[in-house]
């Protein structure tokens, strides 16, 4: 498992900084070191947010109060540790909607809806443990390019990173996201989920979908 020393090593190697290589980025008090540790947990956030990584993925019932904000009459706050909301369903056995979509807000740390059960599918910074390499990759190149000017100077280096990031890693990291899993497709249309309703008996309870129909 790679350490938050690795991860700085890696991203120092990126811009040519081999010789500066640290023993421990936490106790080493060098100009490397400190802004290392400067750019490193606001990167870490960053990555999370830039895309809908599995190995980032929590979920969590939300604590629901009534809200006096005009437009909303449910509210709750994000989890501590929610860096993206990505769903809010009413039913804890599904997160995505064939039929009846559940409509929410973030407003700050706050989800706003009308529903008075909530359950969110969220990311989180990933542990050391849990990030998968393409995580990583994409973590410790933007690291590099955060610190590439406050160490080395070298703006090409930099624009060339940046490059990399946005034509390589990032593509091809969404790409082998997106082969972990298999969900249903769904067509978001308002005719076709009123011919799916139609064709229930205009029912308008769960019974249409079944647990084994959407993986969780």
């Amino acid at each position: 498992m790679a350490t938050k020393t690795d991860i700085c090593n890696l991203a120092l190697s990126l811009i040519g900084e081999e010789l500066s290589t640290l023993t421990d980025v936490d106790v080493d008090n060098t100009k490397v070191s400190r802004t290392c540790l400067l750019h490193y947990d606001q990167t870490l956030e960053e990555v999370t947010r830039m895309h809908t990584w599995n190995c980032a993925k929590a979920r969590a019932e939300l604590t629901v109060i009534d809200s006096t904000v005009f437009g909303w009459n449910k509210e709750a706050p994000l989890p501590a540790a929610c860096i993206r909301p990505i769903a809010l369903t009413t039913d804890s056995s599904y997160y995505r909607y064939l039929i009846f979509k559940t409509e929410w807000v973030v407003e700050g740390r706050t989800v706003r809806s009308n529903q008075g059960e909530n359950f969110l599918l969220y990311e989180t910074v990933p542990t050391l443990a849990n990030m998968d390499a393409l995580f990583m990759r994409a973590f410790y190149t933007l690291l590099a390019i955060k610190i590439c000017i406050p160490i080395s100077g070298d703006r090409a280096i930099r624009t060339e990173l940046i490059q990399e990031m946005e034509s390589l890693i990032m593509p091809e990291a969404r790409r082998v996201n997106g082969f972990e899993g298999y969900q249903s497709p769904i067509a978001d249309s308002e005719w076709l989920e009123a011919t799916l309703i139609s064709s229930t008996g205009g029912s308008t309870s769960w019974q249409a979908l079944s647990v084994g129909d959407i993986p969780m």
